[in-house]
């Protein structure tokens, strides 16, 4: 059941709609997830679009923290450092995401997210 309310979650975050029952889907997927990661993953998707960077970054922190190979979102990180003002930190984020996987700016391109 915790991958279907993470699905929805990620679908509509990274589709940028359906922003407020994203968020129930969102919350319904980390109640369940029992430390998933991808759950955090999903929601700092979706505060990131809401324009909540602080706390798309507090869940990206934890992601990170748990599994500092995950190249999307130690992407994302880096570029909710950017809309923070933290652009040096953002950019070392960045770097180590393209070098984990050359062709993540592609990726977050289709979904209209650029640094």
């Amino acid at each position: 059941m915790t991958g279907l309310f993470n699905e929805r979650c990620w679908v509509k975050g990274s589709r940028n709609v359906e922003l407020e029952s994203a968020m129930q889907d969102c919350t319904k997927a980390v109640e369940l997830s029992s430390g998933s990661m991808a759950a955090l993953d999903s929601r700092a998707m979706l505060w990131f679009r809401m324009g909540r960077f602080d706390d798309a970054l507090r869940d990206l922190d934890v992601v990170v923290a748990q599994e500092p190979g995950k190249e999307p979102s130690r992407y994302m990180r880096g570029i909710v450092l950017h809309r923070l003002g933290r652009a040096s930190e953002g950019d070392a984020e960045i770097a180590v995401a393209r070098r984990i996987d050359p062709r993540i700016d592609a990726v977050y391109a289709r979904y209209g997210i650029k640094p």
